[in-house]
């Protein structure tokens, strides 16, 4: 037989969300002299394990043009899943960290010359910190900024993301 125990007010309220999160993905290092930042598109998705803590799962794709090369294009889509910490300022702030494991799809391909591409599955992992301002106890808007890392063959490229976060809580 379960015991089901009742539950404080506070903790009916789990949060969770499901965010779009428009912005700029910026390499870091080495690869910052080879590719410019671009436009990074991502969907955010936490499910909340209680007020304090969820599990996120996201995903991203970015287009990254060459410095030396216009022709030359590099494409990101990075894939992260992880755990989420936030806390609540009034009924309206609530702010957050994250820390995630990530897997990473690369493609380096010419665009209008040449045949033929370089794909690539790496490994990696996130660490982000944001906002959110909740608008109605559904709907928010906020920031959000992670540091992404890409492992491959004993190397580590870094990312920096900045994005706004447009979404639904529940």
């Amino acid at each position: 037989m379960l015991l089901a125990l009742p539950l404080a007010a506070d903790e009916t309220d789990r949060g969770g969300s499901l965010s779009l999160e428009p912005g700029v993905l910026m390499p870091i290092g080495t690869l910052a002299q080879s590719f410019y930042a671009a436009p990074q598109e991502a969907l955010d998705f936490d499910v909340g394990i209680n007020p304090r803590w969820s599990v996120i799962f996201g995903l991203g794709f970015s287009d990254h043009e060459s410095v030396a090369s216009p022709d030359a294009k590099l494409v990101l889509a990075p894939v992260w899943m992880g755990f989420k910490s936030k806390a609540q300022f009034s009924d309206a702030v609530e702010v957050f960290w994250d820390l995630s494991a990530e897997g990473w799809y690369e493609k380096e391909y010419l665009y209008n010359a040449g045949v033929g591409s370089v794909e690539n599955l790496d490994g990696g992992a996130s660490a982000g910190a944001g906002f959110d301002l909740l608008l109605t106890k559904w709907l928010l808007v906020g920031c959000v900024s992670r540091c992404h890392m890409a492992f491959e063959e004993g190397h580590v490229y870094p990312f920096v993301q900045l994005a706004l976060r447009f979404g639904l809580r529940g």
